[in-house]
């Protein structure tokens, strides 16, 4: 999810979690790092190791 948009959109704050709500990394990125999602994609789910 993105929590945060920079000034002129030249980067955002991205959050992951899981689907129980866990917090697993906050990020920034820039613009070309990510992408809007498709219609016809499907979502994928995977275990991660957390310390």
């Amino acid at each position: 999810m993105i929590l945060h948009l920079y000034a002129d959109h030249k980067g955002y704050e991205v959050e992951f979690v899981t689907f129980s709500g866990e917090l697993i990394a906050l990020v920034s990125v820039y613009p070309t790092q990510i992408r809007q999602l498709e219609k016809n994609e499907i979502a994928k789910a995977r275990r991660i190791k957390t310390a």
